[in-house]
């Protein structure tokens, strides 16, 4: 789909409503990953990300940068799920504090950042062994 807009100005509006529904889409396939609506063989790590975005350079200019935009984003939202290691995980804990008018003990915290990286290395480790999958016949 093709959206061309007479200004730079004139195309903000577009923009950020697209921006905000891949925002909104990119949290949608969270949940039905987390569901099992998608099955998780959909997720790809670095050597996916690497290949698909070869294919959509080869197309032109706007659909590449239109795929930067979208992992981009992905990558935001990721960032800020309340995932402790995660931009999302202190601002977890800020909001406890908030709430608790203290922050959470350092210890605590500690044991919670350890659990998150823990998370999201798996995470890492399970998606680049999906990627190696898919390169091996």
């Amino acid at each position: 789909e093709v959206v061309q807009e007479p200004s730079i100005v004139a195309a903000i509006g577009p923009g950020v409503g697209r921006a905000q529904a891949m925002v909104r889409d990119a949290f949608l396939s969270f949940q039905r990953i987390l569901t099992g609506r998608i099955s998780t063989k959909n997720l790809g790590g670095i050597i996916t990300i690497g290949r698909t975005t070869h294919s959509i350079a080869s197309v032109g200019l706007i659909p590449f940068l239109f795929f930067l935009c979208m992992i981009s984003i992905h990558l935001g939202v990721l960032n800020l799920l309340p995932i402790p290691a995660l931009d999302g995980g202190h601002l977890l804990f800020l909001l406890i504090e908030g709430i608790r008018g203290k922050p959470v003990s350092e210890r605590v915290q500690i044991w919670f950042n350890l659990g998150g990286f823990v998370i999201v290395m798996s995470l890492v480790i399970f998606v680049t062994i999906l990627d190696i999958q898919r390169l091996v016949p």
